[in-house]
């Protein structure tokens, strides 16, 4: 058995996954400045950057539409407010 890399490289575009990790690494490292410049908002991120953000899901979908971005080929993260804490 492979790593999930190995597994999905079949499926899914090689260039989608290195995209992917990328952006998943971008929100990782970047979640304390996106939560005030992007809280309480959905945002689509791309090869490490956001490349559009909106109040809801459907109208997200409705503006990477409008610029002829896929939506299935962006992370897709909703940003919760900058005064909110975690407790865990």
């Amino acid at each position: 058995m492979g790593t999930i890399n190995e597994n999905l490289s079949g499926l899914i575009d090689e260039q989608v996954i290195k995209e992917f990790l990328k952006s998943s690494k971008f929100l990782a490292n970047n979640m304390l400045s996106l939560r005030r410049q992007y809280g309480d908002k959905y945002i689509a991120v791309s090869d490490g950057e956001v490349v559009a953000s909106a109040d809801s899901p459907e109208e997200l979908k409705e503006t990477l539409a409008e610029a002829g971005i896929d939506y299935r080929k962006v992370l897709i993260e909703y940003i919760p407010p900058a005064d909110i804490i975690y407790i865990l």
